[in-house]
């Protein structure tokens, strides 16, 4: 396991999209696919170790007309 406090000159943790389902009449967090919120878990367990530090997400679409996972950034 990455200890963060061993790197002491990190300002933000990235977690890249691995898919989601928008259009589905679900709740935010079950249209994730099994990869984004495993993703996403860990890029908050870093972030809980860097309070100074911000959370980027990326996501686009590969489907054309369709919303990305991240696209107020």
């Amino acid at each position: 396991m990455l200890d963060v406090a061993a790197l002491p000159d990190i300002a933000a943790v990235v977690v890249l999209g691995a898919g989601w389902e928008p259009e589905a009449d679900w709740p935010a967090g079950t249209r994730l696919s099994d990869s984004s919120v495993h993703r996403l878990m860990e890029g908050l367990r870093l972030l809980e170790a860097l309070p100074e530090g911000q959370l980027v997400v990326s996501g686009g679409s590969r489907r054309a007309g369709e919303l990305g996972m991240a696209p107020w950034g």
